[in-house]
């Protein structure tokens, strides 16, 4: 008698998915991404419990892990074209939208009334000195 595999024997499930702008397929409400040449391509999408395989005309272009969660996203960073990968790098924008914040934050306590005493106030210009007060104050940001 042979011995066991060392594996499991795991069934798959075939479907089929369009490569969508962002360089995702979806599937089941998860995505998962594809080499970003194969745009617009339709692709075979071969399911098991713990990975997906993507296919084009039958040779694997891309493998990930299972996703579980609804709506999550699997991405691997080659895929993404070289002038998008800014968009695709979460982490990075998570940082700079946190200095930016930190930015607009310094700024309201620093420097509250930069330039408004700059405004002429002339009666012929209308100009309400409490409301541009409180523009400046960014209390809105």
């Amino acid at each position: 008698m042979l011995p066991l595999p060392q594996y499991p024997y795991e069934i798959a499930q075939w479907s089929k998915g369009k490569v969508q702008p962002n360089c995702h397929i979806a599937f089941q409400r998860k995505f998962y991404s594809v080499p970003f040449e194969y745009l617009g391509e339709e692709v075979e999408v071969q399911s098991t419990q713990t990975v997906i395989e993507i296919l084009y005309h039958h040779q694997r272009i891309a493998s990930h892990k299972r996703l579980w969660g609804k709506d999550t996203y699997s991405t691997i960073r080659e895929h993404i074209p070289p002038d998008k990968i800014f968009f695709a790098d979460w982490e990075y924008s998570k940082r700079q939208h946190n200095h930016l914040k930190r930015l607009i934050s310094q700024a309201k306590f620093q420097y509250p009334n930069a330039c408004i005493e700059d405004i002429n106030y002339a009666n012929d210009r209308k100009l309400d000195h409490e409301q541009i007060l409180e523009i400046a104050s960014c209390n809105y940001i």
